[in-house]
């Protein structure tokens, strides 16, 4: 569902998604070669991954997803394997709009200026976002 280098080796990384569990995983490759795994927090149905980039300037790849049926779009900040924090960001109702591409490095931009950003607590977190500890 995407790529990135998950866990700073220099090497990209695959992001999938099991759409009938909710699970997810990144596998950790060198090449074409699967070193490893780790897990990520299972989301159902109808969130859905489309698309990974460094969305807050710190060097890591995030996760950007979609609710297909309310058009509500959120982003996982990751530190590798781990979503560190979540925030909702503008919906896109219209159901003839999908992501196709996103920008792999964004330019620095003060946190006021994102688009109606709502901050997630990890008190109150709707899903997907959520707060991992751990793998």
């Amino acid at each position: 569902m995407g790529t990135g280098d998950f866990n700073a080796d220099g090497k990209p990384d695959i992001v999938w998604r099991n759409s009938t569990t909710g699970q997810n995983a990144v596998w950790y490759m060198d090449g074409v070669t699967y070193t490893g795994y780790a897990m990520l927090a299972t989301v159902g149905a109808p969130w859905a991954i489309v698309g990974t980039a460094d969305f807050n300037n710190d060097g890591k790849p995030d996760l950007l997803w979609r609710n297909t049926d309310t058009g509500q779009n959120a982003l996982w900040y990751m530190d590798g394997a781990h979503s560190i924090q979540g925030v909702l960001i503008d919906a896109e109702a219209d159901p003839n709009m999908e992501v196709r591409a996103r920008a792999t490095t964004l330019l620095p931009v003060p946190r006021a200026s994102v688009a109606t950003a709502k901050q997630v607590s990890s008190g109150a977190t709707p899903q997907p976002v959520q707060t991992r500890s751990g793998t």
